[in-house]
């Protein structure tokens, strides 16, 4: 059910990706951005022939030049790499809404929602950042949705195996490991601090629900 529901939002991502030619809307900044990053390894200022002002963070922008690497500087080259991240993302939205709610029916009806949306479908077919800040923002969600139901799993089998947790100290804890899962959330909310700043106003709120 899961592949099913990728296949359409691959298709729909992947299919005339080359349509509409040229750049389009803010096109004009970070494809040319990610070009000049392969040439140069920072955003160029060809008419000063030195480093240009930078707005943003460069992964995303670094994620777009990848496309143009393989593919050269056109329209399949400066969006590919958006198409795959909006495909990608639709596939952790079905497995983290099944998670969530433990439905396959609720799961995919998520995935094709996101798959059919109109924002996420244009911000996936064009070459800017916002598709790449959403992908890391979601990713985040699902690993501390893991490590959720992670902790809760460990503690389930503890009790199961006689832990008393209101005993005081240690003896009523569960063994301190290391959290792996929400060291990968944090990775990805770093990333997507990498690709855009205003992802730094998602860590207070991942915190809270930490806690």
């Amino acid at each position: 059910a899961t592949g099913v529901i990728v296949r359409i939002a691959g298709i729909l991502r992947l299919v005339n990706l080359d349509r509409p030619k040229g750049l389009i809307f803010d096109e004009v900044y970070y494809p040319t951005d990610a070009w000049d990053m392969l040439q140069h390894g920072v955003e160029w200022d060809d008419k000063n022939n030195g480093p240009a002002y930078v707005v943003h963070p460069p992964l995303g922008k670094w994620m777009i030049a990848v496309g143009e690497q393989i593919f050269g500087y056109n329209e399949w080259g400066w969006r590919i790499a958006g198409a795959l991240i909006g495909t990608l993302s639709v596939l952790i939205m079905v497995r983290v809404a099944r998670r969530m709610f433990h439905s396959t029916v609720l799961g995919c009806a998520a995935g094709l929602l996101m798959a059919l949306d109109g924002f996420h479908l244009v911000l996936s077919r064009i070459a800017l950042l916002d598709i790449f800040l959403m992908f890391f923002i979601l990713a985040a969600f699902g690993t501390l949705v893991m490590d959720r139901d992670s902790r809760r799993t460990r503690w389930l089998h503890a009790l199961e195996n006689g832990l008393d947790p209101t005993k005081p100290g240690p003896t009523g804890r569960l063994p301190v490991r290391v959290p792996w899962w929400r060291m990968a959330t944090f990775a990805l909310l770093g990333c997507g601090i990498a690709v855009k700043w205003s992802a730094i106003w998602f860590v207070p709120v991942f915190i809270l629900m930490i806690v």
